[in-house]
């Protein structure tokens, strides 16, 4: 009675078995690493973007402290970011491009963060003053990142609001 044994490995004419790995196997394992690399690579962009966002709303709250600062030592908001005399300006998102508007009357302003990007949403903040003395701040995002209004936020009574397509972050 013959016995068939599976043939484990290919053996060369001089009985030593040869290693190695077939074309089919290789298209399988570059297939699979192709579509690792596919999934990998929007995700890690996302989280970039995200990060870069975070960033700038960092910043947009450290103007806000200062504009803050400057109001209770001047009595009024600064007009752009420069006079906010901030001295860590390492923290500025190269992604964005930061200015100061105001209103009429000098009671609420707005510290726009114009994205350079596609990917990244328009950021502000808007700080106020409630009364005599009190001030208010809000800080918004975009509803969308291919928004590209950079509208002024609001003081209706005394209510403070985000400019129109924009959302509330905090």
């Amino acid at each position: 009675m013959n016995i068939i044994k599976p043939q484990i490995a290919n053996h060369t004419p001089h009985g030593k078995l040869e290693a190695g790995l077939t074309v089919l196997e290789l298209l399988v394992g570059l297939a699979v690493v192709g579509g690792l690399v596919a999934i990998a690579i929007p995700t890690v962009k996302h989280q970039q973007a995200k990060a870069q966002e975070r960033k700038s709303r960092s910043y947009l709250q450290t103007l806000t402290q200062a504009q803050k600062h400057h109001y209770t030592l001047h009595q009024a908001f600064a007009r752009s970011p420069e006079s906010l005399e901030i001295n860590d300006k390492s923290k500025t998102v190269k992604s964005y491009d930061y200015s100061i508007a105001a209103s009429n009357d000098g009671r609420v302003v707005t510290h726009k963060a114009r994205s350079r990007r596609r990917n990244l949403r328009n950021q502000v903040s808007v700080v106020s003053l409630k009364g005599s003395d009190q001030i208010d701040s809000l800080l918004c995002e975009a509803s969308e990142t291919n928004n590209l209004l950079l509208g002024n936020g609001k003081l209706v009574g005394d209510m403070l609001f985000c400019p129109e397509g924009y959302r509330v972050l905090r």
